[in-house]
């Protein structure tokens, strides 16, 4: 049906993930009676919408992590979620989750029948079903992330207007071009030319979902930009667009921080490489092999060299006492990328509020 393998995965992912969105829509029969709730916790039962929560942190014992725990309790919020149910049992885990959990004012359930909650990110596995799985190991996000965040209702307190493109942008045969939005209408636009506004899709695909995604179909594919504009009572609120990438460049290194900068004293912080183009659009393809390099006082953890996907390569970093550090980046045929990074000072994370 589809030539784009990501336009597949897309598709694929709409077929199963009903019964996930449905189960937000009515928590009622997702917290179930013999669910508990911690004392502190911010929401009533009825309010919770819940994930679970694998932490998958790299195995190592001088970690701190607070901190980065709660980087992934950010982006759990930005998805619309406000609890959590831990899939581990680990007690050097909980000391740092319960004041991580204080921090970012969410909620942990305990005792719960999980059914179909969704996932907060999982290793790669042929034996395992990702479509519910929001991010991969090193938080580079599923489809998943951007349809669950599609859902959140505008007129939700906090919540914002939110446009998203699923493709790339950037192959002949990616003639389909869709977009996940909360607003009520989007435009495309395709190299300057309006394309036309719609409402959401509407099919046995996506019947089951809060808010469908809207799918346009090109005439044809030429390089450039689309541009996709989110409207709600005809006045536009959103917008985002794509590129398409021209020749691969360089590297771009860059810390995965939520607005939670990077300490010294064992701070666990994930460190992407994007392959990107001269205008620094990151060119979309996987299996490229990046080797990092760290001098100073931390380490790096995960695998390396790591494999690209999607065009980002990411490895773990492990802060120690000293401030400044010097990262390198390697990729065949691609000039070497050396980077300082200057670190937040602090001994050792505390609950100071961040």
């Amino acid at each position: 049906m589809f030539k784009c393998p990501l336009l597949i995965l897309i598709f694929l992912a709409l077929l199963l993930l009903p019964a996930c969105i449905r189960a937000r829509q009515d928590q009622s029969t997702l917290i179930t009676e013999d669910a508990q709730i911690d004392t502190s916790a911010p929401y009533p039962k009825e309010e919770l919408q819940t994930i679970i929560y694998a932490a998958n942190f790299p195995d190592n014992k001088d970690a701190a992590l607070q901190t980065a725990i709660q980087r992934d309790l950010r982006k759990i919020r930005e998805a619309g979620f406000n609890s959590i149910f831990l899939s581990c049992d680990s007690a050097a885990l909980d000391d740092a989750l319960l004041r991580a959990l204080k921090q970012e004012n969410m909620s942990l359930v305990t005792n719960q029948n999980v059914g179909e909650i969704p996932i907060f990110c999982l290793a790669p596995s042929p034996n395992r079903d990702g479509t519910n799985v929001l991010f991969d190991t090193y938080r580079r996000p599923h489809e998943a992330y951007y349809l669950h965040k599609s859902q959140i209702s505008v007129e939700q307190a906090g919540a914002s207007p939110f446009i998203y493109i699923a493709n790339r942008f950037y192959k002949a045969e990616c003639k389909e071009v869709k977009v996940y939005s909360n607003c009520q209408e989007v435009e495309l636009i395709v190299n300057g030319q309006p394309y036309g506004r719609q409402r959401p899709d509407s099919n046995y695909a996506t019947a089951h979902l809060q808010q469908a995604p809207f799918t346009f179909m090109l005439d044809d594919f030429r390089p450039g930009k689309i541009i996709a504009q989110g409207f709600i009572n005809d006045e536009m609120l959103a917008a985002t667009e794509r590129h398409t990438p021209r020749s691969l460049q360089r590297l771009n290194l860059h810390l995965d921080e939520q607005q939670l900068p990077t300490r010294t004293g064992g701070d666990l912080v994930v460190l992407h490489a994007d392959l990107v183009d001269e205008q620094g659009t990151i060119w979309p393809e996987s299996g490229q092999k990046i080797v990092f390099e760290i001098k100073g006082d931390a380490h790096l953890l995960g695998t390396n060299p790591a494999i690209s996907q999607a065009g980002r390569a990411a490895i773990f970093l492990q802060t120690g006492q000293q401030r400044q550090l010097e990262l390198t980046a390697y990729c065949a045929d691609l000039p070497t990328l050396r980077q300082t990074i200057y670190l937040k000072l602090q001994n050792s994370l505390s609950d100071e509020k961040q």
